[in-house]
């Protein structure tokens, strides 16, 4: 089944969150109270969720992503820790391995953080989750110094990729974050695909 592409809106709500903006940025803020209650998971969208520690006395949290498939696994952040008088609490891809980063051309989108110390009980609008694009050339570009037509017909070097819910995305228009889809294939600079007469090749995604 060929996947279709995701069109965010404002308003519309992922988990807690709720669409706050999409000109420049995906922008979501928690659409109602979350607690963080003592020994628990705290589901945020999708996979990204806050582990509390099991104190009564202090709040210590991080924010991780849960896989289910083809095992069980998770990635955590770094912790936030009441009792060393922190306030501020946000991570980035440098804080949470979760959220995509590009280690060669060193590019993130992802950021999340409370905007206000946290607490057992946590009003609306105090938690924000962000991501933008950053464009990201394409390997044949790099490898061989070819341009890559688009639909529209235009010469393209890059493409634009989206960390969303601590995945890589791609923005179908690079001037559009709102509009999103899954990568369908990605081949590495270094592979190659020989196709016979009359065969097919599957890229994933129906396509």
């Amino acid at each position: 089944m060929k996947a279709l592409p995701k069109e965010i809106k404002s308003a519309d709500t992922y988990g807690v969150f709720e669409v706050t903006g999409t000109t420049d940025n995906i922008t979501m803020t928690n659409k109602n109270s979350v607690s963080l209650s003592s020994n628990s998971d705290v589901t945020l969208m999708g996979n990204l969720k806050f582990r509390v520690a099991d104190n009564s006395s202090f709040i210590r949290f991080y924010p991780f992503v849960e896989y289910t498939a083809p095992g069980a696994y998770e990635v955590r952040g770094a912790v936030w820790n009441q009792g060393d008088g922190q306030a501020a609490a946000s991570w980035n891809s440098q804080k949470f391995a979760g959220f995509y980063y590009d280690l060669k051309n060193n590019l993130t989108t992802e950021s999340l953080r409370f905007l206000a110390t946290p607490g057992r009980s946590n009003l609306e609008d105090t938690i924000e989750y962000k991501t933008g694009i950053v464009p990201v050339e394409f390997k044949v570009k790099e490898k061989e110094g070819l341009y890559v037509t688009n639909i529209s017909g235009t010469a393209a070097t890059t493409y634009s990729v989206v960390g969303w819910q601590a995945e890589k995305w791609i923005a179908v228009n690079p001037n559009n974050v709102a509009k999103i889809a899954k990568l369908a294939l990605e081949m590495d600079k270094e592979e190659k695909k020989t196709l016979t007469t009359g065969e097919t090749w599957s890229l994933g995604s129906g396509l």
